[in-house]
């Protein structure tokens, strides 16, 4: 088993399979009190782990792209991130934000005001991928991608509840249900916050050891 888990990365093991293991488990401990009579139990180590994999797996895919479509759309979650404050550690400050617009829009001939977030975020995160250490970065990442993916499971997860209580209301079932509610809303939230951290992180890293350094330099 140890060998085997050795040839997961990080990202695989945090943002796949350890919600795969959650998930899956969960689900054995959850579905067998609801009124369909739903069995997922599987016997053995192996095809429990592989199991868990799957579901991780289809979770963390389906959660990628409802996030393109929500989230990210319009670059909605970068502009959060681009939102200055005097909080220096989960926002950039103003000095910050405009000197990276400033040195960006320098190295690529053209005014601050006519370059995208998304152009200056990209540009931000390939020279900190080229050039800096990305575990804090990769860290934020497999965070957010697996509070992504217990987001929408737990969704999918008292959506069915509420089915059920429709069928046969019982306290443990509303309980349940309210349960997977909260749960849900607090993953979703820790998926932002991940995320948004991140962005953030590349924009701070750029600034300090990209724009700060030079202007010591000079």
């Amino acid at each position: 088993m140890d060998r085997v888990l050795e040839k997961f990365g990080i990202y695989d093991l945090i943002a796949v399979l350890v919600p795969g293991i959650g998930m899956y488990t969960l689900s054995i401990l959850v579905l067998p009190i609801i009124s369909f009579d739903i069995n997922v139990q599987v016997d053995g180590m192996l095809p429990f782990m592989v199991v868990s994999y799957f579901v991780g797996l289809v979770f963390q895919e389906l959660g990628s792209l409802l996030q393109q479509k929500l989230t990210h759309k319009n670059s909605k979650l970068l502009k959060m991130a681009l939102e200055t404050s005097s909080d220096s550690h989960s926002c950039l400050s103003e000095t910050e934000r405009n000197a990276i617009y400033s040195y960006v829009a320098k190295e690529l001939h053209k005014n601050a005001d006519e370059i995208s977030d998304s152009v200056v975020y990209n540009y931000c995160k390939f020279y900190i991928l080229e050039n800096e250490d990305t575990s804090r970065i990769d860290k934020d990442q497999s965070l957010s991608a697996m509070s992504r993916s217990f987001a929408l499971y737990f969704t999918c997860l008292s959506v069915i509840m509420f089915a059920d209580v429709i069928v046969a209301l019982s306290l443990i079932k509303a309980v349940l249900m309210i349960m997977t509610i909260a749960l849900a809303v607090l993953f979703y939230y820790r998926c932002i916050r991940f995320a948004t951290l991140r962005y953030v992180y590349i924009f701070h890293t750029f600034y300090c050891k990209k724009i700060l350094k030079n202007s010591s330099l000079q």
